[in-house]
């Protein structure tokens, strides 16, 4: 540029102020690009923007709204909408539009949301109370609104249940040599797990890794990329057993999510090449991996005439070489729901995969399913809360059998995925079935029903689940675990009738229905006492008014069977010291002695001891070393031990401590 030349741009820049100034969008530009992106799915995008629009000073419930739904849909960020959704509930409205940054209100919609983030952060009674809220405050002809919450309260139910009897296992998060400081995901091993795959998100694409493990320590992983011309946007899915063979997943926006493979050919990797139109349609295939043999190919498509949404699919392979028409796996593990990820134990003896439908806790659960003798998949399992989560769990890869398996998770300190080996002991087992039945009386038509007890009895263990009287109607209604019971009914003289009840794991119903008639006979052969523990409070001696009238019938059976005696146990938990603990202890079961010989006249028949701290039945710290005051108040009691009873007198133990809190 010549001298005139610069002298004129300057001579035009003075009579131009704006020139040469950056314009600056104003914030009802900022809103509808946010709007814009949150229609196209990009939350990530859309959140600096809105949060940019807070900076500036609209704190509206509506901009709440706006960032508590972004972050809603960013993983590893889930449980930060919930400050945002909270402010957002504060002011809601029925005719909420928020196309405009002058919207001050939220939608009645936010209630869903708040429940939602709470589920996520396994805060699952304010979750609850969210779901139900927004039930109160929608209309009844809004059938999908309401199922959707419906289906969020189910969720929630099955979360308690599944928290309570959590599976054991060991997880170990591999070295910083594969989890690096960016997200790793997706992994694939050999069986001897030597040879791993897997997806590492770098800085412009996402590349597909291979490791392998010398001795006990991870080898510095090669990026395939490059060699197998994935360009990033392809994502690893199935390995074959020899660990040469890889199945990819690609999403073309003409055809939809598609499936390709790549072979190890003399040490090279081949190019990615397509799977045949019967596996790959212009419906989206979104996963794929090979049976142990390499005879199937398990897939998942959302194609037509599928139960739900994705679907898991089988193809075997042609004498050709080539992929046959996929077969369904049917109603017993495919739901109206997504289905993802199946991949084949090494042993072919079970099917993973994921699922937002079956007995679930919110999002994707993972789920395993039994092969039978004839080949066919028996009714999914749940693997049990941690391993299963109230947010979304994919791609869970199991080892030899599936008591190891390798998943991705999000890091609590970090907002990446880092991949885990868990080592697996026993998946949960929670209370998720539901018996009820009705018993029919054949006795005395002024014997009420309301005078049977049963007592749910675990016959591995001898334990008594539960125990509860019968309805005025003889209906019953109790939850259990899978597992092999004896249901014993009583009144208080007598056995009066054992049955068997086997739920297997496997079984494809929530509810099982028990009818049976029961003969009261006119004379009594036997009498029937459950002994149960009486619990104080912390640090003190007294007898809660609930444990009196038991009291009572403990001292009028001593006094029916004069041969029996009694034993008082006392214990404390494990705050304060010893010598306390002890004298606390023996004035508990001093206190109940005292009771029973104001009822009569017992001489020698009660014995008394105190333990202090000694044979806890529950924990008392939490995994993480937390205090847990339900476990300690369970430690609080006084144990009765009967003796001499003879055949006279039928005696039960009954134990109420929820599983998760037993001591092992």
């Amino acid at each position: 540029m010549n001298k005139l030349s610069i002298v004129f741009f300057l001579v035009l820049a003075a009579c131009l102020p704006g020139l040469g100034q950056k314009i600056l969008p104003s914030p009802s530009d900022l809103y509808d690009e946010a709007l814009e992106y949150i229609f196209a799915g990009e939350y990530s995008e859309a959140l600096p923007v809105l949060k940019s629009l807070e900076d500036k000073g609209y704190h509206t419930a509506n901009v709440s709204y706006k960032i508590g739904e972004c972050y809603l849909n960013i993983p590893g960020q889930k449980t930060y909408a919930i400050p945002y959704l909270k402010d957002a509930t504060q002011k809601i409205s029925a005719n909420y539009a928020g196309n405009t940054l002058e919207e001050e209100f939220a939608p009645v919609k936010s209630l869903l949301f708040l429940g939602i983030a709470y589920r996520l952060d396994n805060d699952i009674n304010n979750a609850l109370a969210c779901f139900n809220s927004y039930l109160s405050k929608i209309d009844d002809v809004e059938t999908n609104n309401r199922a959707l919450a419906e289906y969020h309260i189910e969720r929630c139910n099955n979360a308690l249940e599944l928290i309570a009897s959590p599976a054991i296992f060991a997880a170990d998060t591999l070295s910083d040599i594969i989890n690096s400081v960016v997200s790793n995901s997706n992994p694939l091993l050999t069986p001897d797990e030597k040879v791993m795959y897997y997806m590492n998100q770098l800085k412009f694409y996402d590349a597909v890794m291979r490791a392998t493990q010398s001795d006990t320590s991870w080898q510095i992983p090669e990026n395939l990329t490059p060699e197998i011309k994935s360009d990033g946007d392809h994502y690893i899915t199935g390995i074959s057993a020899s660990g040469n063979r890889l199945f990819l997943t690609f999403y073309d926006p003409y055809r939809s999510g598609e499936i390709f493979t790549t072979e190890l050919k003399d040490g090279k990797w081949a190019e990615l090449s397509r799977l045949n139109d019967k596996i790959n349609t212009l419906f989206n295939e979104s996963h794929a991996s090979l049976s142990p043999d390499g005879k199937y190919l398990y897939l998942t498509s959302d194609r037509k005439g599928g139960i739900g949404g994705l679907d898991i699919y089988r193809s075997s392979v042609t004498p050709s070489g080539e992929w046959s028409d996929p077969v369904n796996l049917g109603p017993l593990v495919n739901t109206p729901y997504n289905e993802e990820s199946p991949f084949v134990t090494s042993n072919s003896s079970k099917l993973f995969f994921s699922s937002q439908g079956h007995y679930n806790m919110g999002g994707y659960d993972v789920f395993f399913s039994d092969m039978d003798h004839e080949g066919n998949w028996l009714p999914p399992v749940n693997i049990g809360f941690p391993l299963n989560t109230t947010d979304d769990d994919l791609f869970f890869f199991p080892v030899d059998s599936g008591n190891i398996a390798y998943q991705s998770r999000f890091s609590n300190n970090t907002a990446r995925q880092d991949i885990l080996r868990y080592t697996i002991h026993s998946f949960g087992n929670p209370a998720r079935f539901t018996v009820s039945g009705k018993v029919n009386l054949k006795s005395d038509p002024d014997y009420s029903p309301g005078n049977i007890s049963i007592a749910f009895i675990d016959r591995t263990t001898e334990d008594t689940l539960a125990l509860q009287r019968l309805h005025r109607d003889g209906s019953f209604t109790q939850k259990l675990p899978g597992g092999w019971y004896n249901l014993n009914f009583s009144d208080e003289t007598q056995l009066l009738l054992t049955r068997e009840l086997s739920i297997p794991d496997y079984f494809p119903h929530p509810e099982l229905i028990l009818n049976t008639d029961i003969t009261v006979p006119s004379r009594f052969v036997a009498d029937t006492l459950i002994l149960k523990d009486i619990r104080f409070a912390f640090d003190k001696s007294q007898i809660e008014e609930q444990y009196l009238s038991y009291l009572d019938e403990i001292a009028q059976k001593m006094i029916k069977y004069p041969g029996i005696t009694l034993r008082l146990n006392g214990y404390a938990d494990s705050k304060g010291n010893d010598s306390y603990n002890k004298k606390l202890s023996l004035t508990r079961a001093r206190v109940i002695q005292d009771y029973l010989q104001n009822k009569a006249s017992f001489a020698d028949r009660i014995s008394v001891d105190g333990f202090g701290e000694e044979n806890p039945l529950s924990i008392e710290t939490n995994a993480d070393g937390t205090d847990n005051p339900q476990g300690r108040s369970y430690n609080r009691r006084a144990e009765l031990l009967i003796s001499g009873s003879n055949n006279e007198l039928i005696v039960i133990r009954f134990r109420d401590i929820p599983e998760n809190l037993m001591r092992k």
